[in-house]
């Protein structure tokens, strides 16, 4: 007889049948042909038929047998399915609601004790809140709840649930007597989880309380207690985040770097918490070289940082992910002020390497595919031209602790606030190449005339924009976009490279807020990309001939509409006299100077063409310039008797 023409209750029992033999002999093969059989049953059992709540109790032991004999993942995701089906359907006091509720206790104490998959803990929160609220059994499997919380919160930050994480964390220590060992570390738990709710929040003055709380916690850690050095370093974190967003005080950022400095010493070699103390005191070295100038501290911030990811464990992809994105931005922020190119070409390397442990649904990877964006810039001026006025523009990398990252906090510079780390939710941006990792650019010799690094940074900056709507730091990934596309331009005369980065800079000032920090740096790079390109060589050539015969050269458009230096630079300075005839005082004023000085000629920043130009007399400082758009271009004017340079 087919089953179709069995009762439900016919079909039960030769399920159940099939689970006890599986049960009794241990047999995978005969386990999944029981929890097949029991699926089968529920599919044709109408909802409200008596023996449905027995099925689903009897499938969650199946799913529960299968991931403890096999650790297969997917039984764990099917066991969240069944458990929202039996709290739909049964009460909270219905005896199969408890015996499903001792399936869970089962599953989350092998999820605990067991080997750790990225992202398992995170599926595994109903299961959790389902096992925990058994009042007898909610002190022991308030700690798995709460693990899973974390890791829930790091993939998704969402503000809800680190405000459920805060309860439960004053929930434990509510439940522990003040002379518990373990009330020290759950504070400092506290203490991390209201730094990141006020960073989320946008209120700084809640971030004293977070302070104190960390106090407490470290108080309750004397010498010698393994959880010191995991206390230390989250209070050094929240006196960091209310350095930067609240009191701005040396005071302050001193004593967040002295007390990360008393974590990494309790924190020997091998020490499960020496990674995030080491993390922490590089992220505040960074801080102290950008308030007081001191560049040792910038070179420790780097080594320290390369150490914080050297010590981290493989199998955490997720903080090596928010480490390696630290050190790209310190050796990036290196690299502007020492000139240092190892240490660029490693800022892209950890960038790259951020960007690919980034699953394409979490909110990091846009600010990770921004800051990479960033490097690559970096890294493509410095082979191609020295550009000194583009580290003003370009967003800062903020490396990647993320707001509850639980071990460090990042400066707030460019994108980002501090703690946010220029992550962005919902990016919905794919990298360039493949799926999972970004296309690696030629590492052969490059030209002016092949720009890998800086056509790789347009990609890049384009996918770290890409489907991105409500989110605070858009405006900074479009101003990084805007940058880069503007230097393309430069280098390649592509119009279409200009049209893109005036649109990207307007975005940016669109999605930016005001008076951010954001809002200034899209304005900064709408007025670098809003006048018109530097002359075309062409236009450069005719300049130089105009030098050697004392003539300004004709304002006539170069090839591709760039316009003559004469012409398209705005004049901060009232126009200068036509020189008269030629003669034996005028046709040479430079008289004495290494070479003669370019006749009315422009050029961009930084470009090689103004490397080989001769130095001007010193002259006082120019009258204000009163021009909407002040020019990228530097001019020398050769005037009767005098030269005159400076920005047009």
């Amino acid at each position: 007889m087919s089953d179709g023409f069995l009762k439900h209750h016919q079909l039960a029992r030769r399920a159940l049948w099939q689970l006890q033999r599986a049960v009794k002999k241990r047999n995978v093969k005969r386990l999944a042909a029981a929890r097949d059989a029991f699926t089968d049953v529920l599919d044709v059992m109408s909802p409200a038929h008596p023996d449905r709540p027995a099925c689903l109790g009897n499938l969650s032991t199946a799913l529960r047998l299968q991931y403890e004999w096999t650790h297969d993942v997917s039984a764990v995701e099917r066991l969240v399915e069944v458990d929202e089906s039996i709290r739909w359907s049964l009460g909270p006091d219905h005896p199969q609601r408890g015996l499903h509720r001792h399936n869970l206790r089962n599953v989350m104490v092998h999820l605990m004790t067991g080997p750790r998959r990225p992202g398992l803990l995170a599926r595994a929160v109903p299961l959790a809140r389902e096992a925990a609220a058994d009042p007898g059994e909610r002190t022991l499997f308030l700690e798995a709840l709460v693990a899973c919380l974390d890791e829930l919160f790091e993939q998704t930050e969402d503000e809800d649930v680190m405000v459920e994480l805060i309860a439960l964390d004053r929930e434990r220590v509510a439940a522990r007597h003040s002379d518990d060992p373990e009330v020290g570390p759950i504070l400092a738990d506290l203490g991390a989880g209201l730094r990141t709710l006020a960073l989320l929040r946008g209120r700084p003055e809640d971030l004293p309380e977070a302070v104190d709380v960390g106090r407490q916690a470290v108080e309750k850690c004397p010498d010698g207690h393994e959880s010191r050095a995991s206390c230390l370093a989250l209070l050094a974190n929240s006196l960091h985040a209310r350095f930067v967003q609240l009191d701005r005080s040396m005071q302050t950022l001193r004593e967040s770097v002295t007390v990360a400095r008393q974590a990494v010493a309790a924190a020997p070699p091998g020490h499960p918490d020496r990674p995030a103390a080491l993390n922490g005191l590089g992220i505040g070295l960074r801080s102290v070289f950008e308030e007081a100038r001191e560049l040792d501290a910038l070179h420790e911030a780097a080594q320290v940082l390369k150490e914080a990811v050297t010590e981290l464990r493989p199998d955490e992809p997720a903080r090596r992910a928010r480490y390696l994105g630290n050190l790209s931005a310190v050796q990036q922020e290196l690299v502007k002020r020492t000139g240092e190119m190892p240490a660029i070409r490693s800022a892209v390397e950890a960038s790259r390497e951020a960007v690919r442990l980034s699953p394409h649904d979490t909110p990091q990877r846009a600010g990770r595919l921004s800051d990479l964006g960033n490097a690559l810039h970096i890294l493509s001026t410095g082979l191609y031209f020295a550009a000194p006025g583009d580290e003003e523009v370009l967003t800062t990398a903020t490396g990647d602790a993320t707001p509850g990252g639980w071990d460090a906090v990042t400066p707030g510079t460019g994108t980002a606030t501090p703690g946010t780390g220029g992550v962005t939710p919902g990016t919905g941006g794919a990298a360039p190449g493949d799926g999972d990792a970004v296309r690696t650019a030629a590492t052969g010799a490059a030209g002016p005339g092949d720009l890998p690094y800086l056509r790789e940074a347009v990609e890049v900056a384009r996918a770290a924009v890409a489907g991105a709507r409500d989110d605070p730091d858009l405006g900074g990934r479009l101003s990084n976009l805007s940058v880069a596309t503007r230097t393309l331009y430069e280098l390649t005369g592509d119009s279409a490279a200009l049209d893109e980065a005036v649109r990207a800079a307007r975005a940016g000032v669109a999605a930016s807020a005001a008076d951010t920090t954001n809002r200034a740096t899209a304005l900064m790079a709408l007025v670098r990309a809003s006048p018109s390109a530097p002359p075309h060589r062409t236009s450069c050539a005719r300049c130089r001939t105009a030098a050697r015969t004392s003539r300004r050269p004709r304002p006539r458009p170069a090839p591709g509409s760039s316009p003559t230096c004469s012409s398209a630079v705005p004049r901060c300075r009232p126009p200068l006299p036509k020189p008269g005839p030629p003669s034996r005082r005028t046709r040479r004023p430079w008289r004495g100077f290494r070479r003669s000085p370019r006749a009315n000629c422009c050029a961009p920043t930084g470009s090689t063409a103004w490397a080989s130009w001769p130095a001007c007399p010193p002259r006082p400082p120019p009258p204000p310039c009163t021009s909407a758009a002040p020019s990228m271009r530097w001019c020398c004017w050769n005037t009767p008797g005098a030269c005159s340079c400076g920005r047009a």
